[in-house]
């Protein structure tokens, strides 16, 4: 059974205050959730729907407090009620995974679905019941037309008769539709619960996965699983209850025609058989086609969410272009895709369309040809009838569409929830270790996995040379342009680096048919990808670890010897690879089937044995969205000393004196608005705070300054933590003397173990050691002497002088001390907020709007040709009924079957060739708008600047509208717009002709329609609101969601499972309440339409009735016809123009996109080609900051740098050491002040053309899911020979020569690798302006030195500023600066190392 999560202790996350509202105190961040109980809802604490009587729960009166709220002020999310009661998500969760849990282990059929069906049964009968009994007035509803068709042609009987079948004609339509809303209205609550409980499954199996069990599903295909896979299960539930009423409709249908047909019926049964068939095949090809549909989104969103995560690299290397290209040429994929969709879709349209209008020709044509006279109101029965079985031949093969892609999509889903997981087991709390006992491995290997071999690869390439054969036109002439565009730079044109928006329209619209060639990121391997063996993925071998309690341990070793790993294997995140297993399949290929067996065989427990609780520092700093003080406190209770003493001990407290906030300062996503140091020691605190037993560091220090690296080590691992088990991976040798004992890892084996005099005396271990250290040990030492001999410098300077230009404060560069804080608590008081917030935007869909939305369809012809043939294709379907009619009428008359026969068959072609048209037409109009929309929004996207947009904006607000928004944009607009016109069309028709019969039964259109705008005027506001809010909800569940599953280990290690689910649970509750909302003011709407339209009904009978005697029936049974479809297709117009209102909700939620702040591109003229040709860079009093708001990070700095000078640049931790990077790459623009390279100010340059000039190795490290060889080169610039003799030198030949595919994110890397194969791409570039910011934190002093030679060789022309935190990195340097708040405090010295010697 599943765990139950609403239950809470008292150190556990409480998420509900009294209202049962989310306590607003557990969300810091600025995500819309802190004003929840400032208003409160407008219904009180309890839903609404709960306490409503049984005529309001019918009639949803219950829903018009929201209406008549959301008319006069903006509906906020605090104004809903909570969920009723069994609607929360925990529950929904708890109650599927039952059944998931029993039938998860089946590998064939579809487990998902059969838990899904098992888990809601009752509430899919409920549904197939509320259908069932909404189709019996359907059904009595031809009676009654054809009762009062005879009291109309019986001139004996009463007027009472007819006013009394008026009135159940009304009654029984009202019925219908009452009880028909109802079911809609549960089916789709019960969708929206079995997508919350898929939502969070997906989310609970995200938290179970490591980079080792997850090898096939990426971060952008998760979203889409939330996104778009978990919601099909809304549209399912919804249709697949009208299928219990087709079956009843189509029996009662053919038994009337029987009836009234006699046996001709046979070639209308035959016609139906026909027609399904038809519609089922066609709807089978299209449910394929979705699949592909599906595939193609996937990439263009695992692309997109790459991107939007390694926006700074992209920018600092000016790759934006080449990122526009691929996101468009996937795009381009996915628009194909959907065309081909389409396509089948227009065929079963038209058989929807077409095939029942002439199954009323080929019924009626064979029963007169047959001799089977009709009365009049006989006839207009069975065309009433015949009407009624439109709705089986059409709609059932559309609920077999429905169905098939919610299996694909249970299908994608299904393989997630079924892949592999961590063993949890594996770890096992052992109370019956030996009491000095704190980490026990007894010769165990360990694995990353092997990669996920696809069943269809051969299938797939088939498909990708089909694909390139479509796109190889489309390619050719990119080329060509890039062609004539690389001529035009070299004859200094003005042509920008960036495609101007007429360039691309015209390149856009030159292959929208046919996507572009696949040049994919995943460009192809450096080679023949080498087989892997089941040997050659073990990654840890024989690993025999026993650690005591309390003991320092320090693990080392070169980069890929698997230190990283090792802290891994300890969480669980490894596969544990038994001997056996290695002896049994040592020699076998990788493969499904063999991943599979080991999988399989490593479920042991207690391979690592623990006496204690674990916390984890990641690597790589992993920071939430949310206030410093959380990260710090991670939900843990407040303890005010000891959180006091870990922002001192971890040398915050500096930090937090310059940021406004204090410790209640926001932190953007990933932390953007914090230094790698800054964000390393927050982690570190996190683990600090948690005062764990045994704490697993992964090299938190490498990113450290010197100074502050030594307090860390004095004040954190040997004094805050004394007595703790601590294992820290690290490549800083230098405090090696100072830990209980060293691991030396080498070729992912433990070589050598022993404390630091025990390793001394071995030879091999000597020179292990020596080789790392190096000079470390002696750097450090003059490294203090150098602090104290400028701070001997600064107290003379400043006794002798008054001005601080050349002050130098040792704690900036080392760290706060206790006699420099003499402030005791580090609690803030005053907030600050970073990301903007979502909740608070307005969204107003006026006729602008609109407007804007069909201009960016490229032409009004297109939307004047699709109307005008939908109008005509109204025009036959009203014509074809007109016939039928005056056939019947001029039964007799000689010549009539052949002139009413082929009159009849040339409207009815008329009738499915027009919408057939109409469609295509207006689908390829509404593709395009789309496309263009996509294509505006990435470049704006791509073109934001990182601290006015990136820094504000989560990553889960962009996710959501380029995949939930997008999708309606693509997925269901071509439907609405085409679906709009055709009722207006079908309205206009219909009043023509009901005019043209009898003008005084138009008398109540206009009470019809003033009632029907009046309506939608006072509900709109409410429901334009709604829509907003509940895409909005969307977002923060996104955002979790990357958040989690970067962090997942970290929430593992500290067993804060609970909460991040709890957490979950509530953001997929208020979306799920969200959407409560929408769905009900959607019913409440319909069911005050009907109202209207039995109004308008009881006035069109009552005429007929008063002009029974001066009326003949064959005038009134026309008239009641059309006044019958004049009724429909109002009620139908009305519904459908709110829902493409709420479908623009997401165009304009798309729209403001295009709003956002651009960063300076194409705005000035391109340097000489030769530019910079010597290196000179001057920085003129420069004055920086990040946000209009935020204080000066950069105050009047100037420095002179030299051509070819090597420079380092030292302070502490935010001192602006990076921000000079971010300068003269304008990421930030600059306040005031110059920036000259080679005396050419930057801010007159082509913004593309500066960053293509510079080349900049950041803090951290990004590589992108792809071969070695691009990784290394991206624009593919060089030759093989010189990125072999660079893989060489930078000893990566093995990772070259395996042809191994990195992962997203370089996750099957070490941090080290990343780090070094992104210094290899800075080396091909060969740019004369290298900047390296703190590039070589992780790694070691070897491997380094082989770097810094390489540098030395490379670009010993080259201007190289260097960012370190390692004296060693800057030792050859010609001169340093040293920063301090953003100022130059010592400049200009000759030679750097004489202040070390």
């Amino acid at each position: 059974m599943r765990r139950k999560l609403s239950d809470s202790s008292d150190d556990e996350l409480n998420f509900t205050n009294g209202t049962g509202r989310s306590d607003p105190l557990l969300y810091t961040k600025a995500d819309g959730y802190a004003d929840l109980d400032k208003q409160g809802s407008i219904f009180g604490d309890e839903n609404p729907y709960q306490k409503a009587g049984i005529f309001s729960r019918w009639l949803f009166n219950w829903v018009t407090p929201l209406v008549r709220f959301g008319y006069k002020e903006q509906i906020k999310l605090e104004h809903l009620s909570a969920l009723p009661d069994k609607y929360d998500t925990a529950y929904q969760e708890n109650k599927l995974a039952v059944y998931w849990d029993k039938y998860k282990h089946n590998k064939t059929g579809h487990p998902l679905i059969k838990a899904i069906f098992m888990a809601y049964k009752g509430e899919f009968f409920y549904a197939f019941l509320l259908s069932f009994i909404s189709s019996l007035p359907e059904i009595a509803i031809p009676f009654v037309i054809q009762r009062f068709l005879d009291f109309i042609d019986d001139p004996n009987e009463g007027v009472w008769s007819g006013i009394l079948l008026a009135f159940l004609y009304v009654a029984l339509s009202f019925l219908s539709r009452v009880i028909m809303e109802q079911g809609t209205f549960f089916q789709m609550q019960l969708g929206s619960k079995c997508s919350a409980g898929l939502i969070a499954l997906i989310y609970d199996k995200a938290l179970k996965i490591s980079s080792s069990t997850n090898k096939k599903f990426t971060q952008g295909e998760l979203v889409n699983f939330i996104q778009v896979d978990a919601k099909k299960i809304i549209m399912f539930a919804w249709r697949l209850p009208g299928l219990s009423k087709l079956p009843i409709i189509l029996i009662y249908c053919i038994i009337m025609c029987f009836i009234y047909f006699s046996y001709t019926f046979y070639s209308g049964c035959i016609f139906i058989v026909c027609t399904i068939a038809v519609n089922y095949v066609l709807a089978i090809f299209t449910a394929r086609r979705q699949a592909k549909v599906l595939t193609a989104k996937d990439s263009r969103m695992r692309l997109i969410t790459e991107t939007i995560n390694s926006i700074k690299i992209i920018k600092l290397n000016s790759w934006i272009e080449r990122f526009t290209k691929q996101i468009k040429k996937l795009r381009d994929t996915e628009i194909w895709m959907l065309k081909l969709r389409f396509s089948l879709t227009l065929l079963n349209l038209l058989a929807i369309f077409l095939l029942p209008s002439f199954l009323i020709l080929t019924v009626f044509s064979v029963a007169i040809r047959s001799g089977i006279r009709f009365r009049a109101s006989t006839a207009f029965a069975a065309l009433q009838v015949l009407n009624l079985l439109r709705d089986p031949t059409r709609w059932l093969p559309f609920f077999i569409g429905v169905m098939m892609e919610f299996g694909v999509s249970m299908k994608r889903i299904q393989d997630f929830l079924q892949g592999e997981e961590i063993n949890h087991k594996m770890l096992e709390y052992d109370k019956n270790m030996a009491p000095d006992q704190a980490i026990l491995i007894n010769g165990a290997n360990f694995s990353w996995g092997g990669e996920k071999i696809d069943d269809n690869e051969e299938k797939d390439k088939e498909k990708e040379k089909e694909l390139k054969k479509i796109q190889k036109e489309a390619h050719k002439e990119i080329r060509e342009n890039e062609r004539k565009k690389s001529e035009d730079l070299e004859q200094n044109s003005p042509k920008r680096y960036m495609i101007n928006d007429e360039e691309e329209s015209k390149e856009n619209l030159s292959d929208s048919s046919s996507p572009s060639e696949d040049e994919t990121l995943s460009t192809s391997s450096s080679g023949k990808k080498k087989e892997m063996l089941v040997k050659d993925i073990v990654t840890l071998k024989n690993i025999g670890l026993d650690i005591k309690k309390g003991e320092f341990v320090c693990i080392i070793g070169e980069i890929g010897s698997g230190k990283s790993s090792l802290i891994n294997a300890i969480l669980s995140d490894l596969i544990y690879v038994s001997d056996e297993t290695v002896s049994d399949l040592s020699e076998n290929v990788v493969d499904d089937k063999v991943i599979e067996e080991i999988f399989d065989r490593s479920r042991h427990e207690g391979i690592i044995k623990a006496s204690g609780s674990l916390s984890y520092v990641q690597q790589i700093p992993w920071i939430q969205n949310k206030t410093i003080r959380d990260n710090i406190l991670f939900e843990s209770e407040m303890d005010e000393d000891r959180y006091n003493r870990t922002v001192e001990t971890c040398q915050l407290a500096k930090d937090f004196e310059q940021l406004d906030g204090g410790d209640l300062t926001e932190i953007g996503e990933k932390g953007i608005n914090l230094s790698g140091g800054q964000k390393a020691r927050v982690s570190l605190a996190r683990a600090v705070y948690a005062q764990k037993d045994i704490i697993l560091m992964d090299d938190p220090i490498s990113a450290l300054d010197a100074g502050t690296k030594a307090k860390i080590f004095d004040q954190v691992f040997d004094k805050e933590l004394q007595g703790k088990t601590r294992i820290l991976v690290t490549h800083a040798v230098d405090f090696l003397d100072r830990v209980d004992r060293i691991i030396i890892m080498d070729h992912c084996k433990i070589k050598y173990t022993g404390t630091y005099e025990e390793l001394q005396g071995n030879e091999v271990i000597q020179h292990i050691i020596e080789t790392l250290k190096k000079v470390s040990k002696k750097e450090e030492e003059e490294e203090v002497a150098e602090i104290q001999e400028i701070e001997l410098q600064r107290k003379t300077s400043s006794e002798g002088s008054d001005s601080n230009k050349n002050k130098f404060d040792s704690d900036e560069l080392d760290g706060p001390s206790q006699d420099d804080n003499k402030k005791t608590s580090y609690l803030s008081e005053k907030s600050s907020k970073i990301t903007s917030d979502e909740f608070e935007e307005k969204v107003s869909v006026d006729w602008n709007v609109y407007f804007k939305y069909f201009c960016s369809n490229g032409t009004w012809i297109a939307l004047f040709s699709g109307t005008l043939l939908i109008v005509g294709y109204a025009w036959c379907g009203i014509q074809t009924n007109r016939y039928i009619g005056r056939w019947i009428e001029d039964i007799e008359e000689e010549g009539s079957f052949s002139k009413y026969l082929w009159t009849i068959i040339a409207y009815s072609i008329g009738f499915g060739l027009s919408i057939s048209a109409a469609f295509v037409i207006l689908m390829l109009s509404v593709l395009r708008s789309s496309n263009n929309l996509h294509r505006n929004m990435v470049k704006k996207t791509l073109m934001a600047p990182i601290n006015l947009y990136f820094d504000k904006t989560p990553t889960g607000k962009l996710l959501n509208r380029y995949s939930k928004d997008i999708n309606k944009m693509d997925a269901d607009m071509p439907f609405l717009v085409t679906f709009v016109i055709e009722c207006l069309s079908w309205v206009g028709a219909t009043i023509f002709i009901t005019a043209l019969i009898s003008p005084w039964s138009l008398i109540s259109i206009p009470f019809v329609m003033i009632s029907g705008a009046f309506l939608i005027r006072y509900y709109i506001r409410s429901f334009r609101e709604m829509t907003r809010i509940e895409s909005v909800t969307n977002s923060p569940i996104l955002s979790n969601f990357g958040e989690t599953i970067t962090g997942a280990t970290t929430i593992r290690c500290f067993k804060n499972q609970k909460r991040f689910i709890q957490t979950n649970y509530k953001l997929v509750d208020d979306n799920l309440n969200s959407f409560f909302w929408v769905n009900s003011l959607n019913i409440w709407f319909s069911i005050r339409l009907q109202y209207i339209s039995s109004i308008m009904m009881i006035v069109s009978l009552g005429f007929c009735i008063g002009f029974k005697y001066s009326s003949d029936i064959e005038t009134v049974g026309t008239l009641l016809i059309y006044l019958l479809m004049l009724q429909a297709n109002v009620l139908w117009f009305f519904r459908i123009a709110s829902e493409m209102e709420g479908a623009m909700v997401s165009y304009d939620r798309c729209d403001q996109i295009l709003k956002i702040p651009q960063e300076a591109f194409n705005t000035h003229p391109l340097p000489p080609s030769n530019w910079p040709a010597r290196g000179k860079i001057v920085f003129d009093n420069i004055c920086l900051r990040y946000r209009p708001e935020t204080e000066l990070v950069l105050r009047n700095l100037s420095f002179e740098i030299e051509p070819g000078q090597k420079v380092g640049v030292i302070g502490r931790t935010g001192a602006g050491k990076s921000t000079v990077c971010l300068a003269l790459c304008r990421i930030i623009e600059c306040e005031s002040g110059s920036i000259l390279i080679d005396g050419v100010d930057i801010k007159n340059i082509d913004l593309a053309a500066l960053r293509k000039k510079i080349t900049i190795i950041p803090q951290d490290p990004i590589l992108f899911e792809g071969s070695l060889k691009f990784n290394l080169d991206p624009e593919e610039n060089c030759d093989q020979a010189t990125i072999l003799r660079l893989v060489s030198k930078a000893k990566l030949q093995e990772l070259w020569d395996s042809g191994k595919e990195i992962a997203l994110n370089g996750e099957n890397l070490s941090s080290g690798e990343k780090q070094l194969i992104c210094i290899c791409r800075a080396i091909l570039r060969k740019s004369k302006i290298i900047l390296m910011d703190e590039a070589t934190a992780n790694i070691d002093i070897k491997t380094e030195e082989i770097i810094q030679k390489l540098i030395v060789e490379e670009f010993k022309e080259s201007t190289v500023i260097t960012i370190a935190h390692r004296l060693n990195t800057i030792l050859n340097s010609d001169k340093v600066l040293i920063l301090e708040k953003g100022e130059l405090v010592h400049r200009e010295i000759d030679d750097f190392r004489e202040y070390f010697a």
